[in-house]
């Protein structure tokens, strides 16, 4: 007998995802949040950045594998009181929005795709 052409595929679950961010002579290691083609909610890990500084964000899309090079602005920060201490004894929380610069119509297409597979 012939087996089910349906395959069962796992779901993963997209955010956060890791990311570099240059700017001002500093490269950090942060996460991204949430993501569209606009720009980005990134967790800078301590780090700081302020409204107005431009810089570039390199990450690779979950599910595509697709790497992307974007540079970015910083619109808006939020700084947020944890009420417990994250692992590395931190207990503030600094997310900052990124809004896209330039984006060239292959990222683009290449964001519009990762958003509809994840629905």
């Amino acid at each position: 007998m012939g087996q089910s052409s349906s395959a069962r595929v796992k779901k993963v679950k997209p955010f956060p995802f890791s990311a570099e961010l240059n700017w001002g002579g500093k490269q950090v290691t942060m996460q991204i949040l949430n993501l569209n083609t606009r720009g980005a909610i990134v967790d800078l890990k301590q780090n700081f950045i302020k409204i107005g500084d431009e810089c570039q964000c390199t990450f690779e899309l979950p599910v595509l594998h697709s790497n992307i090079q974007i540079y970015a602005k910083a619109v808006k920060t939020y700084d947020q009181f944890l009420p417990k201490a994250d692992s590395n004894g931190n207990r503030i929380q600094r997310l900052c929005e990124l809004q896209f610069l330039n984006l060239s119509s292959g990222f683009k297409f290449e964001l519009e795709r990762f958003l509809s597979l994840i629905g």
